[in-house]
């Protein structure tokens, strides 16, 4: 049995969530969730039905913000999407973002270097020297 979801396309609150599941009984909505903890519920016991018990309504909700950030959403975007009311939330997955993509541009600069030099020369310098 296949089971269409379709979720408001406004932000939703965080005591508001409507969700309205359809199947094959002539498009008639059969599960109306108010709530955050409803949903998680109802998510809850498909994930185990379906052998995952280790995905939660959380974790889908952390892993859009986290991709959204990844490819650039905005603070405003993640908050306009997840409803929240101050910058915050939005701001820790757009700095792990940015934290992940800065290192990831940084790495090739290491290769870059021990590709020029022969030989390592310890830092002489206190403030990157482990040597005080």
């Amino acid at each position: 049995m296949i089971m269409e979801a379709s979720v408001d396309p406004h932000p939703w609150g965080p005591d508001w969530m409507p969700i309205t599941l359809r199947g094959p009984h002539n498009g008639g909505s059969f599960l109306h969730a108010e709530t955050h903890k409803g949903f998680g519920n109802w998510f809850r016991d498909r994930c185990d039905e379906a052998n995952l018990s280790q995905c939660t309504a959380h974790g889908l909700r952390k892993a859009g913000a986290t991709i959204l950030a990844e490819h650039g959403a905005t603070t405003a975007q993640l908050m306009a999407i997840y409803d929240w009311a101050t910058p915050g939330q939005a701001e820790i997955y757009i700095r792990a973002a940015n934290r992940t993509r800065l290192a990831g541009q940084a790495m090739p600069l290491l290769t870059q270097w021990t590709e020029q030099e022969s030989s390592f020369v310890a830092p002489t310098s206190p403030a990157l020297s482990h040597r005080s």
